[in-house]
């Protein structure tokens, strides 16, 4: 019995994050640190270790990685992270806005057919956010689109502070 209900309880959390894309942007350029992505910390390159918690986050339906670079879309591969796109278009590879990757990748997924419903920026220079953080993250999103949200309540006209 209770393994039915797990079952179900994971068929239902993951029907309601379908479209829940966790984006990873790890150019190869960096303007102080030479190759930053792919350096090691703690024994392991620094974007492993968002890879292996954006892993964990249940609340993802894909987890994609935009690079132009060769070893990280190794190490996504290696990861069992997407590369649906390699390498990223040159017009990105510099220091521009993220929104600008995120808004890449979106129009790519959704050139594909893939219905995007939201997007998780997941900067591989965050090396101690956990999966913990990203699904609370996710939980405060969500909860903010039905509703209340901390000291402010949806009125029919705007908001109310408290």
């Amino acid at each position: 019995m209770g393994e039915l209900w797990t079952s179900q309880a994971s068929t239902v959390i993951k029907e309601a994050y379908k479209g829940v894309v966790g984006v990873i942007p790890a150019r190869r350029g960096s303007q102080r640190v030479k190759r930053k992505n792919v350096k090691l910390l703690g024994g392991k390159p620094l974007v492993a270790w968002t890879f292996e918690e954006a892993k964990r986050v249940k609340r993802l339906d894909r987890l994609i990685v935009s690079t132009d670079d060769e070893e990280v879309k190794r190490l996504a591969e290696e990861y069992g992270v997407e590369v649906p796109f390699f390498p990223r278009p040159q017009e990105i590879c510099g220091d521009v806005d993220s929104g600008l990757v995120l808004q890449h990748a979106v129009k790519f997924l959704e050139g594909t057919g893939y219905e995007v419903k939201a997007v998780v920026l997941l900067q591989p220079t965050s090396p101690l956010r956990t999966s913990h953080d990203i699904e609370n993250a996710l939980f405060i999103f969500y909860d903010a689109l039905s509703g209340d949200v901390g000291p402010a309540k949806r009125l029919q006209r705007g908001y109310q502070f408290s």
